[in-house]
Parts: C-alpha cells; sequence; structure tokens
C-alpha cells in the first residue's frame, strides 16, 4: 500500500512539470493484468476497475497520457468490459454508482490514445440505454460528471441532448451552492474542457472560486483529495495562460 502524504507530493510535482515520480509510484501499484491499484487519498479500494480509472484520471490531470504503463491500463479496462457495454467492480455496488463507473471509463478510454473505437462505441451505447433527464436532475454529480466526461469525447446520437441537460443541471448545482468548487472543478478537468455545453459557468470561473475559496492553511474543505482536484484545475489554468495564442 502506497502512502497517500509522498504520492500528493508526487501529484503536485507532476502538475508543475515533474511526473517521473508520479510514474513511478503508479507503476508500483500496477498489476500485471494492467489494473492500477488506489494511488490519490479517498480512490476506491483496487486493485480493480474503479481505482484504475481514478489513477489514470490523475495520470491524465498531470499530462501523462502515453507510455506503457497507460497502454496496459488501457488494455486492462477494455478487457474488463461486459457483454452490455458497461463495467462493474465489487467496491461500487450502488447501481447509480456503478453508471458513474462505466461512464468515466468511457471518459478515460476516449481521452486515451490505446482505446479502440469499438469499445468506445458499446460504452457510449450502454450510456444511452440508460440515460434518463429525470436521473441527471436528480442533481448527483457523480452521474453528470459521468456522462459528460464520456459524451464529451465519445461522439453519439445521445451527446447534444445529454451534454446540454448535464451542463444545466451542473450549472444548477454550483449556483444552489450543492456543488462545491473543487469537485466541479474536477468535471472540468476530467473532460478536458474550459467551456461545457449549456453551463454559464466556465473553467475560469471556477478557478475564481477556487482562489475565493482556498483556506488559510492552503487547502480547500473537503480534505486531500479536494485540495489535489483544485491543485490540478489551477495548474490547467496557468498552464493554458502562459501557452503562447495561436
Amino acid at each position: 500500500m502506497l502512502s497517500r502524504e509522498p504520492v500528493s507530493v508526487a501529484f503536485l510535482a507532476a502538475l508543475a512539470g515533474d511526473p517521473g515520480d508520479l510514474v513511478a509510484k503508479a507503476e508500483r501499484c500496477a498489476e500485471p493484468t494492467g489494473a492500477l491499484g488506489s494511488l490519490l487519498p479517498s480512490a476506491p479500494e483496487g486493485p480493480g476497475v474503479a481505482s484504475t480509472v481514478d489513477a489514470l484520471g490523475a495520470l491524465f490531470a498531470a499530462g501523462i497520457r502515453d507510455g506503457r504503463l497507460v497502454e496496459c491500463a488501457a488494455g486492462f479496462l477494455q478487457s474488463a468490459q461486459d457483454d452490455a457495454g458497461a463495467w462493474a467492480d465489487p467496491v461500487i455496488r450502488e447501481p447509480l454508482a456503478a453508471l458513474a463507473l462505466s461512464a468515466h471509463v468511457c471518459g478515460v478510454l476516449g481521452h486515451s490514445p490505446f482505446a479502440r473505437q469499438s469499445t468506445l462505441d458499446r460504452g457510449v451505447e450502454y450510456l444511452a440505454g440508460a440515460w434518463s433527464v429525470d436521473r441527471v436532475q436528480e442533481g448527483r454529480l457523480d452521474i453528470i460528471a459521468g456522462y459528460l466526461h464520456a459524451l464529451s469525447v465519445c461522439p453519439s446520437d445521445l451527446a447534444d441532448e445529454a451534454l446540454q441537460w448535464c451542463g444545466r443541471e451542473l450549472e444548477r448545482g454550483w449556483r444552489m451552492g450543492r456543488f462545491a468548487p473543487p469537485a466541479v472543478a474536477r468535471v472540468f478537468v476530467l473532460c478536458d474542457a474550459m467551456a461545457l455545453p449549456a453551463a454559464k459557468v466556465s473553467a475560469s470561473d471556477v478557478v475564481e472560486a477556487l482562489l475565493d475559496s482556498q483556506e488559510p492553511e492552503g487547502g480547500w474543505e473537503g480534505g486531500l483529495r479536494s485540495t489535489l482536484d483544485a491543485a490540478a484545475a489551477l495548474a490547467r489554468d496557468d498552464s493554458r495562460r502562459q501557452s503562447p495564442a495561436c
């Protein structure tokens, strides 16, 4: 079991442009199957589908999207897809949480250079069959984030409608204060987006809220994982501002 504090330091270093230690720590929690064990704080127990998705999301946030480690993890996820096009993990027992997991698998694979199109197509077909406006309007951030993550990178007939609904519900939860800034920031990082359909809140708005809500000791409400989510969003914003205009 990796100590979360050193891994968190390695994650922050990777956000600053030094990914070597984070990759080494991720390799230490990799299985021969390609599955990745729990990497960052509050990750699902692993190694399994849920821990692999969470670890890949952390690696992608730090700009690590290539290499043998990512290729093997993507291969593991593709092999774990079931006949219905979904993904399951014994640690995720609640049905809607399992749906959100499948959506996030589609999202990380869609952002990976190693995903097969057939895997993505089957995953999106499963998500389309499970789609419900009423479900999104219940205000579950895991469902909203999952569909935004998947459909922002995997085109489908469902995408236009679902992304509009999810964008509106994300904004509504944000305006009502139900979704904290670090949690919403994580959605933008996962989607690798500065704006989301129908959401009148942008990544820049979220960054401003993060800066305003930082606690005196330097973290954010919600613990270490929320702080790392906030740091990823701030690093991404800083990188975007420093990039020369095209």
